[in-house]
């Protein structure tokens, strides 16, 4: 049917595709409301989400342990006692266990401590090779699974990210490793920030009811979770130990044995003949006072 005949518009045409458009409007429309009703349904066909209750954290009242010298900390259980030690040629730092003990930790020691139990023993390895530890404690899983006393029934290695740092999980567990108990080991090899060695924590689990003694284990892993390293104190040089407490630093004639910023309070450092002296920095602290090498000090000489 032409839309134009003859010079004159089709009125039929333009009532068709009227009544198509309409028909097809209320359709789509129809269409969308049933849509987004059913959308609303299925929203409500699911629970309402709860918000979790924070988890607390179960080392929070932990003790905190500190090394200043290794530079870095731990948290480690109330009960626990930490202690430093030196033990058979090792370079021990600290032990940590729920009952205090006093020597080289071999069998007789950990018969004393009870029937299930749990050590964990800090020590820096002068190496940063962590790929040959890691292949050391192989060679000691595979020694005591040769026994004859020993059994080695599970071992694993875990390449792991302590407070940013590269390191290792070993774990292996059996019987036999120290007496004739079951036990699990765990070792975390842990890189130094100083590039030139390792701290290794070593924790020993053992007794006769592994539910028990692995409790011990799982306090290990949560001590290592809290580890992290420290920044080094920073060194207060006498300069600023001078101004800091009141005095300032000028330069002066002193005996030719005397150094920078002279223990003043003393007599003599600064009383030698011109010839047998030399400029040198002194800490000024004003009248009745003196730098004793680490602060201005009221002075004790008339």
């Amino acid at each position: 049917m032409p839309f134009i005949t003859q010079g004159k518009t089709n009125i039929k045409y333009i009532l068709i595709v009227i009544i198509l458009a309409a028909i097809a409007g209320g359709g789509i429309l129809g269409y969308m409301q049933w849509w987004t009703t059913r959308q609303e349904e299925k929203l409500t066909e699911f629970p309402e989400l709860k918000i979790l209750p924070k988890i607390l954290d179960e080392t929070a009242d932990w003790k905190i342990y500190e090394n200043k010298e290794y530079n870095f900390a731990i948290d480690y259980p109330k009960s626990w006692y930490a202690y430093p030690n030196q033990f058979g040629g090792l370079e021990e730092i600290a032990t940590f266990s729920e009952t205090k003990y006093k020597q080289y930790y071999g069998t007789e020691d950990h018969k004393k401590i009870g029937e299930n139990y749990g050590i964990v023993h800090i020590e820096y390895i002068k190496n940063n090779d962590l790929e040959k530890q890691i292949e050391n404690i192989d060679k000691l899983i595979k020694a005591l699974g040769r026994g004859p006393i020993s059994k080695i029934e599970t071992s694993s290695v875990e390449e792991i990210n302590v407070d940013g740092i590269k390191g290792y999980k070993i774990s292996f567990s059996g019987k036999g490793y120290m007496l004739d108990e079951d036990f699990t080991n765990i070792f975390y090899l842990i890189l130094h920030k100083n590039n030139e060695g390792t701290l290794k924590f070593e924790g020993i689990f053992a007794g006769n009811n592994k539910e028990e003694y692995e409790k011990y284990a799982e306090l290990f892993n949560q001590m290592l979770s809290t580890f992290k390293f420290i920044e080094p104190e920073k060194m207060i040089t006498k300069e600023e130990s001078c101004v800091n407490s009141g005095g300032t630093v000028e330069t002066s004639l002193c005996c030719e044995s005397a150094s920078d910023l002279p223990n003043s309070c003393l007599i003599g450092a600064c009383g030698c003949s011109p010839e047998n002296s030399h400029q040198i920095k002194i800490c000024d602290c004003g009248e009745g006072k003196c730098f004793n090498g680490t602060e201005c000090v009221v002075s004790q000489n008339p």
